[in-house]
């Protein structure tokens, strides 16, 4: 696949987009992923990569010059951190430029608000809470906590004071 890439890439005009798109794309069950750069403003793939790594992203931004890479304006990714890391390093002022994909910012949204309704509703009922995993080994980048949600216990598991008191409350 990386040859075809590179005969592809020897065909095409050599210029960095001004607008970039990098995501990972799951290619087979399990966490085998490769990794696409896509020029936002034309809707080409311009790279395809087969690591979700820091360094196969760096190096697709060091095939272009320092000058070529001052001319990207906007840079479209999810919140993966090596992602983000390879940006900072190869695109001068990079932070002005990233900005993350609705669909991962919409994912961080909707899990703070089950959050929130599950502890509300477990300080309105007095049932226990349990843990819940948050995004895996994925935390938020630039060191912000996790916003995973910590649900409430179904009226099964909890004791039968309080399972009999939710099935009145029906």
């Amino acid at each position: 696949m990386e040859r075809a890439v590179l005969r592809g890439q020897a065909a095409k005009e050599s210029l960095l987009p001004k607008y970039l798109g990098v995501d990972e794309k799951a290619i087979t069950k399990g966490h085998r992923y490769m990794r696409l750069v896509c020029d936002l403003e034309e809707a080409t793939v311009q790279y395809i990569g087969e690591e979700r790594k820091e360094k196969s992203l760096a190096a697709y931004f060091a095939a272009f010059p320092p000058e070529e890479r001052q001319r990207v304006e906007a840079i479209s990714l999810d919140m993966w951190p090596a992602f983000i890391n390879a940006c900072r390093f190869a695109i001068p002022d990079a932070d002005e430029k990233m900005m993350f994909d609705r669909f991962h910012i919409m994912l961080h949204v909707l899990e703070a608000v089950d959050r929130c309704a599950n502890e509300h509703a477990a300080r309105r009922s007095g049932l226990a809470r349990i843990a819940r995993p948050t995004l895996g080994d994925n935390p938020l980048p630039f060191g912000a906590e996790s916003l995973a949600p910590a649900p409430i216990r179904r009226p099964q598991d909890a004791g039968k004071e309080r399972h009999s008191r939710y099935g009145r409350a029906r």
